[in-house]
């Protein structure tokens, strides 16, 4: 998860690069093709670049919207497991004072014995 974390920005940047590619080229296609034919073809370019740039737009906040998504969870994965490793520093010096105080208990009940 988190190696995939890492590579959402460059997939984002890829995408968008894409995106915009497809974009020039479909503009220069449509002047190429289209030639000098009128205001109406001319309006009709700009309609469809317009709703070619919108698409894009779209896009792009999808891609942002999942990069902040990922982000987030990355970092709640990383606050957990800080939180873990807390914890098991914590278990860890419990465990050493519990096995200290059971040897010293021990020690004691063998001189107890040996008195008696």
């Amino acid at each position: 998860m988190i190696r995939a974390a890492r590579e959402q920005p460059r997939l984002v940047v890829a995408k968008t690069l894409g995106l915009l590619g497809l974009l020039v080229c479909g503009v220069a296609f449509g002047a190429l093709l289209g030639g000098d034919s009128g205001a109406d073809a001319r309006d009709d370019a700009a309609r469809t670049t317009q709703l070619r740039l919108v698409g894009t737009e779209r896009a792009l906040r999808s891609e942002g919207d999942l990069l902040r998504t990922t982000r987030a969870r990355l970092d709640r994965s990383r606050t957990a497991r800080a939180r873990t490793a807390a914890r098991l520093r914590t278990a860890q010096r419990t465990s050493v004072k519990l096995r200290r105080d059971l040897r010293r208990v021990r020690r004691a009940l063998i001189r107890a014995r040996e008195r008696q």
